[in-house]
């Protein structure tokens, strides 16, 4: 209640980013197959991408659509939701893994390439740049409690860590393995030269 949203209902965060470029399409869908759903917007919409919104409200002034602009209580908004859809950006990334909310990635920018892997291993959130095919997989996913159940317990044993000690020793141990692995090579190197010279 504290955010405006129904708590009741299928909620989804669509982040925009920080240049807040997108358009509707998205909730175009949503609306074009009649889900009861809300859709939060964020991010400080681009003059055109507001334009895009400020029509789609005026021909849907029924829709649930909360457009609160760029946030600085974006947990608070990640944890209302169910699940947060828009591009792979890191920061938005894990902070809905941190928080316990799957993650759609809608566009995925070739930074973010390994993104891919991590969820079809932890099966914690979907990639696909299709908008109709987006809807469809969260229109599933909405309406299967067991399929929910799954993805909670799935976000609830990520092996993620979130401290800077842990970063510091597993590039330390990266660095040792990597030594290691140098070091190995060059004896293999080595050892037919020795051969070679008796």
């Amino acid at each position: 209640m504290k955010l405006g949203l129904e708590p009741d209902k299928f909620t989804i965060l669509l982040n925009l980013g920080g240049e807040g470029i997108g358009d509707t399409s998205f909730v175009q869908e949503v609306c074009k197959l009649g889900l009861d759903w809300q859709i939060v917007v964020l991010g400080k919409l681009s003059i055109t991408t507001s334009a895009k919104y400020n029509t789609f409200v005026k021909h849907h002034p029924n829709f649930h659509l909360s457009r609160p602009g760029f946030v600085h209580n974006m947990g608070e908004y990640i944890c209302a939701c169910d699940v947060q859809v828009g591009k792979a950006g890191a920061n938005s990334l894990m902070e809905s893994l941190y928080l316990k909310r799957p993650f759609m990635i809608s566009e995925l920018l070739y930074a973010a390439l390994s993104t891919k892997d991590f969820f079809a291993k932890h099966h914690v959130g979907w990639v696909e740049n299709n908008v109709k095919k987006q809807v469809e997989t969260l229109k599933a996913y909405s309406e299967n409690n067991s399929q929910q159940q799954v993805m909670a317990n799935n976000l609830q044993h990520l092996p993620l860590q979130f401290d800077t000690e842990a970063f510091c020793r597993e590039l330390i141990e990266e660095t040792i393995f990597l030594q290691k692995e140098k070091n190995q090579e060059i004896k293999s190197q080595e050892a037919p030269s020795r051969i070679y010279s008796r």
